[in-house]
């Protein structure tokens, strides 16, 4: 790959911006009438004749286009989202080795079982509807204040649990909210990570992030029962707390604006563009006039002020221009999955997670009262079947992650080059 360096900008401590090396292209679905015809939606032309990787999505000459953040600054980032996915979804999902200790608790103050175990089951509800609040709201403002606003939650709500003392009321309450919060780590953060990263390396992207989150999340849950017995259970949530604060920390300095508006660009003789949820569309004929507005280069941004310097201090703002159109495309987002929902393959999936998500819950609240009554495992000791996840997380990491993007780029080879959908799901 060729490369030629993007505009100049101020050194900081993130000047690493990566040059990018981008050959010249042409709009030829202009004068193809056909090219629009034979593309299959979804494939991409991943490797060129000589076999070298194509920069898909094309970069842009912007420092503040998210594909041209240097290696650290990308690797910040994915640190910052796997550290508030491990957190949010540790003490949301890791409350089965304690289910024993709340069940005594709030057994002796007559709460009915069916309601204490509320506590675990409700908070996965109110998780997957904090999906449909983050991703909307991020198309609108931005990734990073929503991502912000996710992590103050996390924080707020963790002290609001240890805090929460004897009342059940308010323990469920406290643990409702951080259910949402841990919304973001399923919906805005894949968001971010696409954002940053290209067809060839995303596999890595999000394998690191779903091994690290697992990994840690195993050892956080591990300890869980350690802290109930030799401190008390509310430093469970304490120690949440505390890693959460750190957390948004890390979100302030770490982790920059990666919503960027991308023009469009030309891959395999289309004119393709980049949709706000990171997937790639092809333009129809009349879309690509339009979008082209007769120039044949689309790889530079417009002298908007998106090519000037982009220093540290500019990746601490919080408030980007919102675009007209942006609450428009965030409304349209809730038609767009029920639209999603007609689709069998879809609901296949969403009945065989949720099918996997029960059988989980389910495991959650019985498994401490099994190995602390039936096989007689001390209380501090039962948190320690978490680490089971270990070996299989280093597995996934392998065949998923690192190993994913060296099995896609070998069936582009075998395959002209192209990259089919299809090949994820032979990794996966």
């Amino acid at each position: 790959m060729s490369r030629q360096g993007p505009a100049p900008h101020s050194p900081d401590m993130f000047d690493d911006v990566e040059k990018k090396a981008f050959p010249d292209q042409h709009l030829e679905v202009l004068d193809d009438q056909n090219a629009t015809k034979n593309h299959v939606e979804g494939n991409v032309l991943l490797l060129d004749a000589e076999g070298q990787i194509r920069l898909v999505p094309t970069p842009t000459d912007s420092p503040r286009d998210p594909l041209n953040f240097g290696k650290w600054r990308k690797a910040g980032i994915l640190l910052t989202v796997a550290w508030f996915s491990t957190m949010a979804l540790s003490v949301v999902g890791g409350f089965g080795s304690l289910a024993p200790i709340f069940f005594g608790i709030y057994g002796k103050q007559g709460v009915a079982p069916d309601k204490i175990a509320r506590l675990l089951t409700w908070p996965a509800l109110f998780t997957g509807l904090g999906n449909f609040v983050f991703l909307p709201l991020a198309l609108i403002v931005g990734r990073r204040p929503v991502f912000l606003i996710a992590s103050l939650l996390l924080l707020a709500s963790s002290i609001w649990a240890a805090k929460s003392g004897t009342s059940f009321e308010s323990h469920l309450a406290a643990r409702l909210v951080q259910g949402i919060a841990g919304g973001a780590t399923e919906s805005l953060l894949p968001l971010i990570l696409t954002d940053m990263s290209y067809v060839h390396e995303r596999a890595f992207f999000f394998g690191s992030y779903w091994v690290a989150q697992n990994i840690f999340t195993a050892i956080l849950n591990s300890a869980s029962t350690y802290e109930a017995v030799y401190l008390d259970w509310t430093w469970y949530y304490w120690i949440f707390a505390i890693l959460a604060g750190l957390g948004t920390v890390m979100i302030v300095f770490m982790c920059p604006e990666t919503k960027f508006a991308r023009p469009a660009f030309a891959i395999d003789g289309q004119l393709t563009k980049v949709d706000e949820y990171g997937n790639l569309v092809v333009l129809s004929d009349e879309e690509a006039k339009a979008s082209s507005g007769g120039t044949d280069n689309v790889l530079h941004t417009e002298d908007n002020g998106l090519t000037k310097e982009y220093t540290f201090s500019d990746s601490l703002s919080l408030i980007q221009p919102i675009n007209n159109s942006a609450a428009r495309v965030a409304v349209h987002s809730y038609w767009q999955m029920l639209v999603a929902l007609t689709n069998p393959a879809i609901v296949w999936a969403l009945g065989a997670a949720s099918a996997v998500l029960a059988v989980t819950i389910s495991q959650s609240l019985s498994f401490g009262s099994i190995l602390g009554g039936t096989y007689h495992w001390k209380q501090e000791n039962i948190g320690l079947v978490y680490l089971g996840a270990l070996p299989a997380a280093a597995f996934a990491f392998l065949t998923c992650g690192w190993g994913g993007d060296k099995l896609n780029l070998w069936l582009a080879k075998r395959n002209g080059g192209v990259h089919l959908p299809e090949h994820r799901v032979r990794v996966e």
